[in-house]
């Protein structure tokens, strides 16, 4: 997904607040708050000084018109915009860059089914059978300095709830999977966080043993754009 215009950068961070804020000091030296689409913690994301990348909207009627898109954590971009998430995923799969999915095309998204809306809706060019993906976004890395990235980095009751819809799914006959999108190239493997929710770390391991299909999508991230780069190792935490 490339950005036109490219992102501004040479701003630093303050501090993040109120989950939608951020206050940064831009180029000139002045403080802005910008909009910041994370309801996550955002644990080793960043800290106060670290370089920043935000987008400037040409809606009048905006009242913070500059997004904060990314924060450069250890030389390394972290995509921060999870509004971004969904329309990166449908890019990488129109144009077969994960191969775990390229044997699917996109039909449509946000899907209800059960009680819940579920991310895609793809089929399968062979079988021409459906499946249901689910995706969630990945940015924090491994606060004891390993190269893991981890989710989630807050409970989450909505994403536990999620993956027992896919579960649910699948015992019902429906094809279902899970599709982990890491905006962070400072890390080479996944594995669910059991230290901040292990309720959901214990579910998603349990579905993976027991069949769920789960692929992990490592992206490179830049001011210019955010591409496909591989796909990493899920690391079960049973």
């Amino acid at each position: 997904m490339k950005f036109s215009p490219p992102l501004t950068t040479s701003a630093k961070i303050i501090k993040r607040y109120k989950r939608f804020f951020a206050d940064i000091t831009n180029h000139h030296n002045i403080v802005e708050t910008l909009y910041l689409p994370n309801t996550g913690s955002m644990k080793s994301c960043y800290e106060a000084g670290d370089e920043v990348a935000y987008s400037v909207s040409d809606n009048l009627k905006r009242k913070l018109p500059k997004t904060l898109e990314m924060i450069k954590r250890n030389q390394s971009w972290v995509g921060v915009n999870t509004q971004l998430t969904n329309h990166i995923v449908q890019e990488f799969i129109e144009e077969k860059k994960i191969p775990s999915l390229e044997h699917f095309s996109f039909i449509k998204r946000e899907v209800k089914i059960l009680d819940s809306k579920i991310d895609f809706l793809l089929q399968n060019q062979q079988t021409k059978k459906e499946c249901y993906l689910e995706v969630k976004n990945v940015t924090m890395r491994d606060l004891r300095g390993t190269r893991r990235a981890l989710f989630p980095d807050a409970v989450s009751i909505r994403a536990l709830k999620h993956l027992r819809d896919l579960v649910l799914l699948r015992k019902d006959g429906y094809e279902a999977a899970l599709l982990f999108l890491v905006q962070r190239e400072d890390v080479d493997d996944f594995s669910p966080c059991q230290e901040i929710d292990p309720a959901y770390a214990r579910e998603l391991s349990l579905a993976q043993k027991q069949g769920l299909p789960i692929f992990v999508a490592q992206c490179y991230v830049s001011p210019e754009e955010i591409t496909f780069w591989r796909e990493i190792p899920f690391i079960s935490s049973l």
